[in-house]
């Protein structure tokens, strides 16, 4: 199990790489995403990640959002999606098949700290939005290998990521090479 907490942590670079524009801590301690995106440094091989995720508005033309599990520079993935005023649980796998379920935003989601999950074990996907069930992705489209945390706000206004919990987590995070005599 790990935590990671942004009041405590801030914008760690050694959890975090700045993917498009600059990730900031705003004077609530939540990593603000506001057009900017970032992939986190640990590869994770299975298990269940849940962002504490504001979204400020509900999905509407022009949005472009998406945060959960991803291989940068492959097509793999297992993330909470919205492209303009539609919400999916996406999955997509190392050959490029891809598989969405959409789900109904809900007015309790918008500008409140919400608890996305994603429970990852290869080729079987859950998505939990504040511990309800909303889809399942197995087979067709379902990821099989490691991937890293990733948040990505197009949108020009603020998307805030308070804390990311893990459970049961297999993960691998690159380090100093430590030498014990």
């Amino acid at each position: 199990n790990l935590y990671f907490d942004s009041e405590r942590q801030g914008y760690d670079s050694a959890m975090w790489t700045t993917i498009t524009g600059t990730p900031t801590v705003n004077g609530s301690d939540n990593v603000e995403f506001n057009g900017s995106s970032a992939v986190g440094t640990a590869d994770i091989a299975r298990g269940e990640v849940m962002f504490f995720l504001t979204v400020p508005h509900a999905p509407t033309s022009g949005d472009v959002r998406e945060w959960g599990l991803k291989q940068i520079n492959s097509s793999v993935a297992a993330t909470f999606k919205i492209t303009d005023a539609v919400f999916t649980a996406y999955v997509s796998d190392i050959n490029g098949v891809t598989a969405s379920s959409t789900i109904t935003w809900e007015s309790g989601w918008t500008s409140t700290e919400t608890k996305f999950a994603i429970d990852f074990t290869p080729g079987y996907v859950t998505f939990y939005i504040d511990g309800r069930r909303m889809a399942v992705q197995s087979n067709s489209g379902a990821p099989n290998g490691p991937m890293s945390l990733y948040v990505n706000n197009a949108y020009a206004d603020s998307m805030e990521l308070s804390h990311v919990q893990f459970r049961s987590v297999d993960f691998y995070a690159p380090g100093p090479q430590v030498t014990i005599a």
